[in-house]
């Protein structure tokens, strides 16, 4: 078997993911579609499920490089480009959702035949990919390319790279989900706070406006922790409780972020102005903090419709086709579609389908799928460097997101149900962090992360938080586990056992 040129950009616990939405949402990325939008496209995409990860991977390298740098050009020609896909990416926020609400909700589904069924997926999928092709590749692959030339500014004009890079890229005038939530049930806080109300016990105690506006926060912002498919969603209790706690001092809270939120924009703006960037590089740091800002959009986006697809959606197409939710996660779109209309999965499909889930490789092409299972797909790793073997390793080395020192025991969490288990002073490892790890990062005394660049949302979590943190290990959570002890210098982007 011959080597690829492969461009490795995301590597995920197995069992966090699923391939709907998580891979073959890049299919039109390998499509004239993405010519016709980008100027080119990636001769192929493959999602490889080995026995613990699913490896997201872009070929040819140089396609990647390709589109990234038609986006680059873009940004620069255009400086209302980014500006034009976020109010666009803005009115989707809940568009896949409202689309399963309205043709495939939980009462509905059990009527329709599985034509039907498979028709009305068919149309979510459709949705879900040009949403994908839009708003995502601009930031996972232009981004690469965008944050590649401000670091290469900066290393020859600061010494400070990774802390500086991470000051100028943090998107303060752009509100992430989490943020947004917080701040709408604070100022529902401080309006009870006012009327003398210390405690809630359920939300029709609430005055009329605030319980009206309570639970259509509970309802906008419930799927926060789902990511792909946790199987967690926020109810209206997790939301009271946090009320309660915001309570005794929100006015007070309200007055410290405000000031918090001030003292970053200075210190951005005295940074910019230390530095003096051209007006090239200017721009390219104003596309990153945009591109950061297009992130959080598309897992608010997507996630919003996970809670619906993964527990009413699947579990329906699970039972009708008699098998295991989970194995849904190994099907194309086509098959299951397939699979709808006849009524049944056919026996060789079944078994297929289980040797995919051991060891398994999806290629997408075009409008075209393969995989490649057992021994084929295990030389397919071993061939191109996917299987590197971890030795005692006793220091890592990442990237700096957020500044800072500090000392205390590894909790690796591989999912986000897993970060319960961190506490007070903790140090998280996981392989990248998503809304759901919020909770946890808040406890946590630093964050380590396997994976990410300037503009994930480990990077931007952090810094709001002002915790400190070290992106793209890339080995993190194998060289570490539960219980070690380590040193977190997020000044340097290095993390020692101790």
């Amino acid at each position: 078997m011959k080597k690829l040129s492969l461009h490795v950009f995301r590597t995920r616990p197995k069992q966090v993911v699923a391939l709907f939405p998580s891979s073959y949402c890049n299919a039109r990325a390998t499509t004239d579609a993405a010519i016709k939008e980008y100027g080119a496209k990636l001769s192929a995409y493959y999602a490889v499920f080995t026995d613990t990860e699913m490896i997201a991977i872009n070929a040819t390298a140089e396609d990647h490089e390709r589109i990234g740098t038609n986006v680059m050009q873009r940004v620069l020609k255009d400086r209302r480009y980014l500006p034009k896909l976020i109010v666009w990416s803005e009115k989707w926020k809940n568009r896949l959702r409202d689309y399963l609400l309205r043709n495939l909700n939980e009462k509905t589904i059990r009527t329709l035949s599985g034509k039907e069924i498979a028709k009305r997926y068919h149309a979510y999928v459709e949705l879900y990919q040009e949403f994908h092709l839009i708003n995502c590749l601009p930031w996972y692959i232009g981004g690469d390319i965008v944050e590649r030339a401000v670091r290469a500014w900066l290393e020859k004009n600061t010494a400070n790279v990774d802390s500086d890079l991470a000051i100028l890229t943090t998107p303060l005038d752009y509100e992430a989900e989490t943020a947004e939530e917080e701040r709408l049930l604070l100022a529902m806080a401080i309006v009870l706070a006012k009327k003398g109300v210390r405690h809630v016990e359920k939300p029709a105690a609430l005055p009329p406006a605030v319980r009206k506006a309570f639970l259509k926060h509970a309802d906008e912002f419930s799927s926060i922790p789902f990511g792909y498919k946790s199987g967690v969603v926020w109810d209206e209790r997790h939301f009271l409780e946090k009320l309660n706690t915001m309570l005794p001092h929100a006015e007070a809270t309200r007055q410290a972020k405000e000031q918090e939120q001030r003292e970053r924009e200075k210190q951005q703006d005295a940074l910019m102005k230390k530095l003096n960037p051209p007006q090239k590089i200017r721009a390219l740091i104003v596309a990153l903090r945009q591109m950061s800002y297009l992130q959080d959009l598309k897992k608010t986006t997507q996630t919003r419709s996970h809670p619906l697809l993964q527990l009413v959606v699947n579990a329906e197409i699970a039972r009708r086709l008699n098998i295991p939710r989970d194995m849904l996660n190994y099907l194309h779109c086509d098959e299951i579609k397939q699979y709808l209309v006849k009524g049944k999965m056919p026996p060789a499909a079944y078994k297929d389908a289980q040797e995919r889930m051991k060891y398994g490789i999806l290629i997408l092409k075009g409008n075209t799928y393969a995989w490649l299972t057992g021994d084929k797909a295990r030389e397919f790793t071993r061939v191109n460097g996917l299987d590197v073997a971890v030795q005692d390793v006793k220091e890592l080395k990442g990237t700096s997101a957020s500044k800072g020192k500090a000392t205390g025991t590894v909790k690796v969490c591989r999912t986000s149900p897993e970060a319960a288990k961190v506490k007070d002073g903790d140090i998280l490892v996981t392989a990248m962090t998503t809304p759901d790890f919020v909770p946890a990062m808040k406890r946590a005394a630093a964050i380590i992360t396997d994976e990410g660049g300037i503009t994930c949302h480990a990077a931007i979590v952090s810094r709001e938080l002002g915790k400190p943190c070290v992106i793209g290990t890339k080995i993190a959570t194998k060289v570490l586990k539960d219980g070690d002890m380590v040193e977190v210098d997020a000044e340097k982007g290095v993390v020692r056992k101790i």
